[in-house]
């Protein structure tokens, strides 16, 4: 039987070949060159060999690939101009050409980190930019957004912004100490230093001097910073107006969390205050502490007396008021250069027992 001319060799038909002349490649019985599409010429066996799956045109091997698949399951993209993928790589977006093919991974613009559609439509963005709608920029529109270095993007201060709170209270109920907190919403990595430089006091009254106080700055927790006023040694203070204040912001130098979030602009010039009445006398000797006791006794023995019924008409009256004042006021007088502070607030104790039923003692 005479083979058709392709076939070198054939078998029950002279069109079945069964190899091939030099320069052709069998494939499905029949010799070709170039071989058919989706299929690739393999020398050392002169046969033509189906490309990998994703594959339309190869060369040299089934995944040497120079055309992706556009239709059905394997839809893939050329990546380097030798492989199909199913997924472009990071820096990369799939562009299928309208349609048309042929079906590619390309470059995403320098700043995009993944990109999709076309190179500058990013999703998110290389070291030193930051996304905004789909765009990478080296900077973020301000104030209203501020960089995010984690995520490189530019986050809403009106979602992200550090918030702040701030409390003024008394540590106790006897008013010794006055407390400043200020509450953040994030974290920060704060010290007395950083606290006092965002943080501070002033008083309404010339007279009181804050130096004769001590100020403590501390971070009570990563979120909780406070500034604690206590006097030192004698104070008298009647109704005088304490004024604690954040700083004022100044040509955008914000503050940050430990997590690099913004403060908010509302962080700044923030302002409370507090009314102070305090009689504080500094540590008495054991003689002072005698004589005082002596004089609260007296006091207390006639808050005791002024209790009873027919006495609490005599103090409407006023009568026992100018019985009795002469010897208070003798005492206090006798006292006030050794201890001012107690001794004045018992002759004011005195003589307020015939208004009120119970003042306490010192």
């Amino acid at each position: 039987m005479t083979c058709d001319a392709i076939c070198q060799n054939c078998t029950n038909l002279p069109t079945k070949c069964i190899s091939c002349y030099a320069g052709t490649y069998l494939y499905q019985n029949t010799c070709w060159n170039p071989c058919p599409y989706e299929t690739y010429a393999d020398i050392p066996t002169q046969t033509c060999k189906l490309c990998d799956k994703y594959c339309s045109v190869c060369d040299v091997t089934s995944t040497n690939c120079s055309v992706c698949d556009t239709t059905g399951p394997w839809i893939s993209y050329l990546k380097f101009g030798t492989t199909c993928v199913v997924n472009c790589l990071d820096g990369y977006f799939a562009d299928n050409n309208g349609g048309l093919g042929p079906n590619l991974c390309l470059p995403c613009d320098t700043k995009c980190l993944t990109c999709a559609i076309n190179s500058t439509y990013c999703f998110s963005c290389n070291v030193s930019y930051y996304l905004l709608d789909n765009t990478c920029g080296s900077t973020c529109p301000f104030p209203e957004y501020f960089p995010d270095n984690a995520t490189w993007k530019c986050l809403s201060c009106a979602t992200y912004c550090v918030n702040m709170t701030m409390d003024v209270y008394w540590k106790n109920s006897l008013h010794e100490d006055l407390v400043c907190d200020l509450t953040f919403s994030e974290d920060l990595s704060w010290g007395p230093a950083e606290i006092q430089n965002f943080l501070s006091a002033s008083v309404d009254d010339p007279l009181i001097s804050l130096d004769n106080f001590n100020f403590v700055y501390e971070a009570v927790s990563p979120r909780i910073m406070r500034l604690t006023l206590s006097p030192k040694g004698y104070t008298f203070i009647y109704n005088v107006t304490f004024n604690f204040k954040t700083k004022t912001l100044t040509n955008g130098q914000y503050d940050f969390a430990a997590n690099m979030y913004r403060f908010s602009d509302l962080n700044y010039d923030v302002s409370a205050s507090m009314n102070w009445f305090l009689i504080k006398a500094p540590s008495l000797s054991d003689t002072e502490k005698k004589i005082m006791d002596s004089v609260s006794g007296f006091s207390t023995k006639v808050l005791t007396i002024t209790t009873l019924p027919f006495v609490q008409e005599i103090k409407k009256a006023g009568v026992f008021a100018m019985l009795m004042g002469g010897a208070q006021i003798t005492s206090t007088a006798c006292l006030v250069n050794s201890i001012p502070s107690q001794n004045f607030y018992e002759g004011v104790r005195f003589w307020a027992a015939f208004v009120f039923f119970d003042v306490p003692p010192w």
